[in-house]
């Protein structure tokens, strides 16, 4: 449009056309957030999934089903439970397994304990890695019936 005034022509400025659509930095923008927001929620799933797998959830002596992967599953069955020795009480001991679980483990009067010769259970040290051999109960205490010990030092 155009105005005249007194000999003098006024002319509209033109309007400069608003761009539509993502311009590159908006695009790059969110294609960051977007990848930031996958990787946050990567993260807690498996947070969630790490910790509910690393919980022992059964009498299996920290082993799911009653024993490790493989084993013949069931709370009465033996299963075995390796480690090291934490420390000892009497005829028990307490075992950290490779998860950090500490697991009770009470040798049975008629249990065997071997340690590279036939030992009793007074014979098991902190220290030592042990393979042990029994029934777990519900809470988790396995009653050995044969326990095989190596000494830190023979490592």
């Amino acid at each position: 449009m155009t105005y005249v005034i007194e000999d003098e022509s006024i002319v509209e400025p033109t309007r400069r056309r608003r761009r539509r659509g993502l311009t590159p930095v908006t695009g790059g923008l969110a294609a960051i957030a977007v990848a930031a927001g996958g990787f946050i929620g990567g993260v807690q799933l498996q947070k969630q999934q790490t910790t509910a797998s690393a919980t022992p959830t059964g009498p299996g002596g920290g082993f799911q089903a009653g024993g490790p992967p493989g084993a013949a599953g069931g709370g009465t069955s033996d299963a075995a439970t390796t480690g090291t020795v934490e420390y000892t009480k009497g005829d028990v001991l307490y075992v950290k397994d490779s998860d950090g679980n500490t697991i009770k483990v009470k040798i049975k009067s008629s249990g065997d304990v071997t340690r590279t010769a036939k030992s009793d259970s007074a014979d098991v040290q902190p220290g030592d890695s042990v393979v042990v051999q029994g029934a777990a109960s519900a809470s988790g205490t396995v009653t050995a019936t044969s326990v095989t010990a190596t000494a830190d030092t023979a490592n």
